[in-house]
């Protein structure tokens, strides 16, 4: 499986053990945070994360080296996260869509 879209509300952390797993796309399911297992998925280039309800994202996205697209749009509550901010900033990551 490469691509994985949820349609309904689910909390991400079941869906870590998808090392294959490419393109996620969780938006619109009320989510409130990432588990710390988000770097399990190795190979995913594309993280939609948009029109949930998250307030923090953890360290770990950092470690997501395949990751091309993340898009955060929707999420009102989400803090700076100056750890996020740098990587963002040393990484190329062709799409970053944030609020």
């Amino acid at each position: 499986m490469t691509y994985l879209t949820i349609i309904y509300q689910l909390s991400p952390n079941g869906i870590f053990n998808l090392s294959n797993l490419e393109w996620l796309d969780i938006s619109k399911n009320k989510i409130t945070e990432i588990g710390s297992g988000i770097d399990q998925l190795t190979k995913l280039t594309t993280l939609d994360l948009s029109n949930n309800d998250i307030q923090e994202l953890p360290d770990e996205i950092c470690r997501l080296e395949n990751l091309l697209a993340l898009d955060l749009r929707g999420n009102l509550k989400l803090m700076d996260n100056e750890i996020l901010e740098d990587y963002l900033n040393s990484k190329k990551i062709l799409s970053y869509y944030f609020r």
